[in-house]
Formats: C-alpha cells, structure tokens, sequence
C-alpha cells in the first residue's frame, strides 16, 4: 500500500496543495453573502445615525423656541406683575394662553425627541444592527 501511495506521492501533493488554496481563499474572502449581510448592517447603521442626526437637529430647534416662548411669556408675566393686568385684553389673555400651550407642546416633543435619541443611541451601542468589518 506504501508503495502504491509513494507512486502516486507528486499527484497527491498537488491536490493537497491546490485543496489548501481553496479553503484558504474561502476563509480569506468574503463570500457573497458575507458582503450583503456587511452591507445591510452598514445599511442599517446608516439609517440609524441619519435618524440621530435628525433627531439632533430637531431638538435644537425645539429648544430655541421652547427659549423663546420661555422669554415671551416671562415678559408678558412681568407685564402683568408690573400692575398693567387689568390693561391686559381679553385677546391678550387668548394669545397668553396660546403660548402657554404652545410652550408645553414644544416641551413635549422635546421629551419625545430626547427619548428616541436615546432609544436609537441604545440600539447602536448594543450592535443591533450587527458589527461591520470583513
């Protein structure tokens, strides 16, 4: 049998070789479906940062006007403070009640924007999206 085998030892040598090429070059490179599940985890993360980014930039805004009506209606309170609340008309006290809804509207969405940054901040930090790098 050792003397069969030693016959034939070049030709084995060569399948042995080119066997080991091959398993080399499938662990080496990435397979199809190894570059689409990369592409749709960067996909993902993608979608994921864009949203933050939006989110961070709708909460800036909210805060700039939750600032301003903050201010408005520190000045109208003043106003009213200051002994001119029977000058205040009826219309004046609509339009103060209108920034006060206005106010705590825009004071809930900021809490709402806040929690979905949080939320998606989350989600990235645990990998849901999965791990890119081949």
């Amino acid at each position: 049998m050792l003397e069969r085998l030693k016959e034939y030892k070049e030709l084995i040598a060569i399948i042995a070789f080119f066997l080991g090429g091959f398993f080399w070059l499938q662990s080496q490179y990435p397979s199809k479906n190894d570059v689409k599940d990369e592409f749709n985890s960067i996909r993902c993360q993608l979608n994921s940062y864009m949203k933050l980014t939006q989110l961070q930039i709708l909460n800036q805004e909210l805060e700039k006007q939750l600032n301003a009506l903050k201010l408005q209606l520190a000045s109208v309170n003043l106003a009213e403070a200051g002994g001119s609340a029977s000058a205040i008309s009826p219309a004046m006290k609509l339009e103060i009640d209108q920034m006060k809804s206005d106010f705590s509207s825009v004071r809930n969405q900021l809490g709402q924007t806040t929690g979905e940054m949080k939320k998606i901040r989350d989600t990235l930090e645990l990998g849901s999206c999965g791990k890119a790098g081949l």
